[in-house]
């Protein structure tokens, strides 16, 4: 079996699905390629909204697995589906999306699957929640279901999918499937109840498009199919009257596959530590929603990303940090505004009685001491000047007696008796040198 949607990472145990090979990414591949885009932005604190499906589920654990690695919060928040119906419990989920809405967070990941993914938007828009950024994982697959109405709602809305192309061979490819009939379905070699179900539940099975989703991927796994085979028939033809043989045959052949397919480079490493059948390459392409329709913007592969297109967003100004959780800064650290990045936490320049001073404040305070120095000095200065007056005689206060008692006589001057304002004193006058 070569499968083109199934993501679960349990596939890859080959003790389990010995025969299990796919084209498509995992959900390992989908938490990385959503935490190498959050950890591009600088978004620390991120959502995430899954459907509680095996699928939906894991790619939430890998999400948190893979941010948590690069120091990002994932918050997940649950949406329970009916697994035998794979519908909405629309009164349960809108308790979901409203805790969602009120959390403050401003960027999440969404997982839900084409059935489900129309009734979780419905209920983000009631929330108010189309002016945050929802970041889906197979959004060229979930953008083909929503009405036009929902695509103008969320104008912005970027999103990861698996490189999609359609080449010419596809077209072939659909005539061959549009001209079979379900009586060939059992000599190929599919279990006659899988052709009751089929006819039973989608009689007008050959009258549909074969590519219904992951276009890419189907016609790679076709390719690959047809590769294998070629091999086999042309090296092992022996092989191909015993189905144990031919099967283990057209296994170990698929492993040496390797060719240029329409979703990108497709080959699969060995089997290690009992895991393979994953492509060793699954390249991702980043979307933007953009007035209804989706454009590309960029790539992501291997935790890294690059942008052809730079984002819009939802604010329509492309700016990442608008998605990104109000900085919440510890004591020796200091909100700083930074036009690419927005609010960030730096280290504090100045600390005092163990609390960070703002660089405005500091730079405000160390102004303000600048200013007082001069006023300081000029008050010290008025107040010696007071000080000095204590001091100060003035001549016209001094009363003498006529003629001036002498008290005394020296060399260069002699001293008198004289009045200063009732007390008396003793004035010492110089002698003139002639």
């Amino acid at each position: 079996m070569i499968g083109f949607v199934s993501h679960a990472d349990s596939l890859s145990n080959k003790f389990e699905f010995p025969y299990f090979m796919r084209t498509c990414g995992t959900t390992a591949m989908w938490g990385k390629s959503f935490a190498a885009v959050c950890h591009k932005f600088r978004w620390d604190h991120v959502g995430y909204l899954y459907e509680t499906t095996t699928a939906g589920t894991s790619a939430f654990q890998a999400a948190a697995d893979c941010g948590s690695a690069r120091g990002i919060q994932v918050e997940g928040y649950d949406f329970d589906v009916d697994s035998d119906t794979a519908k909405s419990q629309r009164s349960g989920w809108s308790g979901a999306m409203r805790l969602a809405g009120e959390s403050g967070l401003r960027a999440f990941g969404v997982a839900f699957s084409t059935l489900t993914a129309p009734v979780a938007l419905e209920l983000a828009r009631e929330e108010n929640m189309n002016n945050r950024l929802l970041l889906p994982w197979e959004f060229v697959s979930m953008w083909s279901v929503l009405s036009p109405d929902l695509r103008g709602s969320f104008n912005g809305m970027l999103g990861i999918s698996e490189v999609q192309s359609t080449p010419p061979y596809s077209d072939y490819m659909a005539q061959v499937w549009h001209s079979m009939t379900m009586e060939e379905l059992e000599p190929l070699g599919v279990p006659r109840r899988w052709v009751q179900n089929i006819r039973t539940t989608d009689p007008s099975l050959f009258q549909q498009s074969p590519f219904f989703m992951n276009h890419a991927q189907l016609v790679d796994a076709i390719t690959a199919a047809m590769i294998a085979f070629g091999q086999v028939s042309t090296q092992q033809p022996e092989a191909l009257g015993d189905r144990l043989t031919l099967g283990t045959a057209l296994r170990e052949a698929l492993y040496s596959v390797a060719f240029d397919g329409a979703s990108g480079r497709v080959s699969y490493p060995p089997v290690a530590a009992g895991r393979g059948g994953d492509r060793e390459i699954t390249p991702c392409s980043l979307y933007e929603a953009d007035a209804g329709e989706l454009v590309q913007v960029g790539s992501v592969h291997d935790f890294q990303v690059s942008f052809h297109k730079p984002p819009s967003f939802p604010d329509g100004q492309g700016l990442a940090w608008h998605y990104k959780m109000p900085a919440a800064c510890q004591s020796d650290e200091v909100t700083e505004m930074s036009e690419a990045w927005g609010p960030t936490c730096v280290k504090c320049p100045i600390t005092f009685a163990e609390q960070c001073v703002p660089v405005p404040v500091s730079v405000a305070l160390l102004a303000m001491l600048l200013c007082l120095i001069p006023v300081a000095a000029y008050g010290w200065m008025l107040h010696q000047r007071h000080e000095d007056k204590a001091w100060l005689v003035k001549g016209k206060e001094l009363k003498f007696s006529d003629p001036p008692e002498q008290l005394g006589r020296g060399t260069f001057g002699f001293v008198v008796k004289a009045e200063y304002r009732g007390t008396a004193v003793a004035v010492k006058r110089g002698i003139p040198p002639n």
